[in-house]
Order: C-alpha cells, then sequence, then structure tokens
C-alpha cells in the first residue's frame, strides 16, 4: 500500500487520501500503548493470555508487567511515561470493609499519576487466581488432574493455596508449570465475567480517547 501512495498512486476502490488516513491511523495505533500491572508472575500470564484471546485488544499494544505493587507501578508508569494503566490485584480477604478501605487505598495511589481516565482499579476477591475456576473447559485444560469437591470449596477462598497442592500432587513444579499451560490455553471465555469487564471497557476505551485526542 505505501508502494503506491509513493508512486503517486491511488489504490482502486480508495477515494483520494484515504489510504494515507488510514496508514496514518494505523502507524498510531502501533504506537500507543496501556499498560496492565499486576501482583504476581501467575497473574502476569493469566493478563497476557486473556490480551492475546481478546479478538480487539491482541491487536494492540498492551504491556503485563509483574510488581509486588501494581498500584505503585501504575502510578510510576503514569508519571514518567504518561500512558494508561490498570493495576488488577487480590483483595486478599472477603471481608467488604476492609476491601472498600484497600479500594479507597489504590485508588488514592493511582490518582496521584493521572487523571481518573488514565487509569483502572480492579480488585478480585479474595485472589486472581480464582478466575481460573470460574470456567469449567479452562479449568480443565489447565489442571493436571481434576480438583476433588473439597478443593473446589477452597478455592473460594484460596484458590492459589489450591492450584498448588494439584499441581504438587501431580509432580509439576508449581508455579512454573502452571504458568506455562496458562501460555497454551485459551481463556477467552474469562471475558465474560463481570469482574473483568471493567478492565475490557477500559482497555478499549483507552485506545479510543488517545486516537480521539489525536485526531483533535
Amino acid at each position: 500500500m505505501w508502494q503506491v501512495l509513493r508512486s503517486g498512486d491511488n489504490l482502486p476502490g480508495w477515494p483520494p487520501g484515504r489510504a494515507l488516513e488510514y496508514l496514518v491511523l494505523r502507524a498510531f495505533q502501533l504506537m500507543v500503548m496501556a499498560h496492565i500491572a499486576t501482583e504476581g508472575l501467575i497473574e502476569q500470564a493469566m493478563m497476557k493470555r486473556l490480551v492475546r484471546d481478546h479478538p480487539v485488544l491482541r491487536r494492540r499494544k498492551i504491556r503485563v508487567v509483574e510488581a509486588g505493587n501494581p498500584a505503585s507501578r501504575g502510578r510510576t508508569i503514569m508519571i514518567l511515561h504518561h500512558e494508561p494503566v490498570a493495576a488488577i490485584m487480590d483483595t486478599k480477604t472477603i471481608h467488604p470493609r476492609a476491601i472498600a478501605e484497600l479500594r479507597y487505598h489504590v485508588e488514592w495511589i493511582l490518582g496521584g499519576g493521572g487523571a481518573r481516565e488514565e487509569w483502572e482499579s480492579i480488585l478480585v476477591t479474595p485472589e486472581v487466581t480464582v478466575l481460573l475456576f470460574q470456567d469449567e473447559q479452562v479449568l480443565r485444560s489447565l489442571l493436571p488432574t481434576p480438583p476433588s469437591f473439597e478443593q473446589r470449596i477452597v478455592a473460594r477462598y484460596e484458590p492459589t493455596r489450591v492450584l498448588s497442592e494439584l499441581f504438587t500432587q501431580a509432580g509439576k513444579p508449581f508455579p512454573k508449570a502452571l504458568i506455562q499451560r496458562l501460555s497454551r490455553t485459551r481463556l477467552a471465555p474469562l471475558w465474560k465475567l463481570p469482574v473483568l469487564q471493567p478492565l475490557e471497557r477500559f482497555l478499549l476505551g483507552s485506545f479510543q480517547a488517545q486516537h480521539a485526542g489525536d485526531s483533535a
């Protein structure tokens, strides 16, 4: 396409100037970056695979970073790079008051890095890994052995512990074996979970907002 435009010709079926406009927009899409900050390597692998399995986000430039404190890392990214960030974190509790206090703290940290539309906080109760137990097909693909009824109950509160038990019982190194399986397992069904829908809206909206701002 670029070679045709350089020669001064128009592409067949394209109105004059439209092809160049398309190339400029496409180049901008490749330059724009958003970030997802996670607490650990398992969560990082989950987010990478989720982005890869999304029909639109997989074509966007999204960097998934692992950090001990995703909110602080997100604030730093916004201050230094002026790029949108989503921080996804465990609540590590099921108590509403403690979760509310955590949300306030996380949003206060992120708010110090940029305007509200530049960041999103996703708190998963009690741990991000609980999402892997929300779809049977995903779970069967990931686990070396099926969980018992008791393990399914415990996984509602300590999902990472149950994952560790299952891989250890099967003689598989944890978390290395789980991370390897995550890279090969389709996680697209998890996008339908309510807790991930704000993340999807934020990432899609951040690219649209930057494109609109560039056009203006």
